[in-house]
């Protein structure tokens, strides 16, 4: 066996003598310098001219892992191998999927329902309900008719005075025209729907303010300044609404419309017949209601 030693003093020997050759010879070696040099079993250069036995290559041994030396709790050293550790394998794991909901609160919007007015406000009018004037509605929904002072206004609605209109429990009562000396007075009046205002005016003309119409006309109910004695189709609506409107009432109630003409007498209804009868203009015990047209 050669040693490691020997064998470098073989391969040594060996590059002296071709690059010798070729400085001698002046021409270039065909010998592979890359090529392994042979190998000399005992160390004995080989002859020149003679044939290089080629060595069968010894197999590499495949190094044995050196073991590192750890020491020990006990203050020993331990021997551990060193490991080869496998290459790390990068795992995905998916992370779940989170499902974030925003709740809100849920808003109730209330949207106010805009206030239709009452009657009393100026709204629609049925009967039984308070006018603007703080009187009860005895008639509305049935139509229009002509009223006002002057006759040119187109009214739907009738209001009545209440029960204590005058501070009292009862009906106030007056004449319906004081007597003028031997003479009782003519007013041009009329009966129907509408026309209580204009006949009020006319009484009110020839009779002064100490009358029945001068009595209705003065109130101020609501703050209103439209009221007057009704005619003979309004006291009518007064008799249908006499629950209503509140009684008690006196057994006659005056109407502003006159008996013909140059009679010396008006219409005046009985509340507890429902009859029309007539009285001289100075009978003071008949009742006065005051209504209001709109």
């Amino acid at each position: 066996m050669f040693t490691a030693k020997d064998l470098g003093l073989a391969l040594a020997g060996a590059l002296l003598m071709v690059v010798a050759t070729g400085c001698a010879t002046g021409a270039p070696s065909t010998t592979d310098v890359q090529s392994a040099p042979a190998v000399v079993v005992k160390g004995d250069a080989p002859a020149p001219g003679s044939a290089t036995a080629t060595p069968t290559p010894t197999p590499t041994p495949t190094p044995t892992p050196t073991p590192t030396l750890t020491p020990s709790p006990s203050g020993s050293t331990v021997a551990s191998p060193s490991l080869s550790l496998a290459p790390s394998l990068l795992i995905k794991t998916p992370l779940p999927t989170l499902s974030i909901i925003n709740t809100l609160p849920t808003l109730k919007v209330i949207t106010p329902n805009p206030r239709v007015p009452t009657c009393a406000q100026g709204g629609v009018c049925r009967v039984g309900e308070k006018g603007p004037g703080g009187g009860i509605v005895i008639f509305a929904g049935r139509g229009q008719f002509i009223c006002g002072l002057q006759r040119n206004r187109v009214c739907t609605t009738i209001e009545a005075a209440p029960v204590g209109w005058n501070g009292m429990q009862e009906d106030a009562f007056k004449p319906w025209c004081p007597k003028r000396g031997d003479r009782y007075a003519n007013v041009f009046t009329n009966e129907g729907l509408g026309w209580g205002m204009a006949n009020t005016a006319n009484i009110v003309a020839a009779c002064g303010a100490d009358s029945a119409a001068g009595l209705a006309a003065g109130y101020r109910g609501g703050g209103r300044s439209d009221w007057y004695l009704p005619a003979k189709a309004e006291v009518d609506e007064l008799y249908r609404q006499q629950g209503m409107i509140g009684a008690p009432l006196l057994a006659y109630c005056w109407s502003s419309s006159q008996v013909g003409f140059d009679t010396g007498g008006a219409w005046l209804l009985n509340f507890r017949t429902g009859r029309w009868e007539i009285s001289l203009m100075d009978f003071p015990h008949s009742c006065v209601r005051p209504i209001r047209s709109f």
